[in-house]
């Protein structure tokens, strides 16, 4: 007899749990109406479950369930290569950075062109590290011809003067933003200067600088005061042997020197 009752009150407390459950699920259900109502109302436009980031990811992740989710986003608001569904990216590395938060977007799993680099001859092309900073805020593109300087702390150095610029890493922070990301540049040398720029990468912080087209460099400007004093020089000593030339024909001619 107290088994039954035992087994009877199990029963009605689970009944209990039950609709405590549902009831749970059902205010939780009115709630999430309730915000999408109101947001509708507010933004006036449908909302549409889209990727979005949880977590940054580099170039070469992959898109997975611990960096992403399903989220509701007002669909007025979603941008163009939205990602709906995540089968459209299967087993297909991140080519750009996608930050947290952000809507993910098809256009940052594009597979990179392979472009051949175009080294010039006679000379070698290397890739050194680089920050947005050390790059004039990522303002460095290919075909851009750079002073490249060493500095550690000390002591900066010039190790290379107007090297072209081959290729860079140069992405945008985010999607029409100004701001730019630059983790490496690729510059052309002289092969005797490779080593030299490697080892530099590797002790001390680089400098990316765009010398004006205008500039003089300090050795070319020595050289054309050098110049300048010679061309002074030759002049005066033309003058002199103008003058002395001038004498010798008044001797001659025995008329007095002007």
């Amino acid at each position: 007899m107290r088994q039954r009752a035992n087994l009877i009150a199990g029963a009605i407390c689970g009944v209990v749990c039950v609709a405590c459950v549902l009831s749970y699920a059902s205010d939780l259900r009115a709630d999430v109406e309730e915000e999408r109502s109101a947001a509708l109302a507010r933004y006036g436009g449908e909302q549409v479950e889209v990727f979005v980031a949880t977590d940054d990811i580099a170039p070469g992740d992959m898109l997975d369930a611990s960096n992403s989710e399903k989220r509701l986003w007002l669909s007025e608001l979603i941008p163009e290569g939205a990602l709906f569904d995540a089968a459209d990216l299967e087993s297909t590395p991140a080519t750009s950075p996608i930050y947290a938060g952000e809507v993910i977007l098809k256009s940052r799993f594009d597979e990179e062109e392979d472009v051949a680099l175009q080294v010039p001859d006679g000379k070698c092309a290397v890739s050194l590290p680089a920050e947005s900073v050390s790059a004039v805020g990522g303002s460095v593109a290919p075909g851009s011809s750079v002073d490249v300087y060493a500095t550690s702390g000390a002591a900066t150095d010039l190790i290379a003067a107007r090297v072209l610029v081959l290729s860079t890493s140069t992405t945008a922070l985010e999607e029409g933003s100004s701001k730019k990301d630059v983790t490496w540049i690729t510059v052309a040398v002289n092969p005797e200067a490779v080593a030299e720029l490697i080892t530099a990468s590797q002790k001390s912080e680089l400098y990316f600088a765009l010398p004006s087209e205008v500039a003089v460099s300090s050795d070319e400007a020595g050289r054309t005061d050098a110049q300048e004093a010679s061309d002074v020089d030759g002049a005066f000593e033309e003058n002199e042997n103008r003058d002395s030339d001038k004498d010798d024909a008044a001797e001659v001619s025995g008329e007095p020197a002007a």
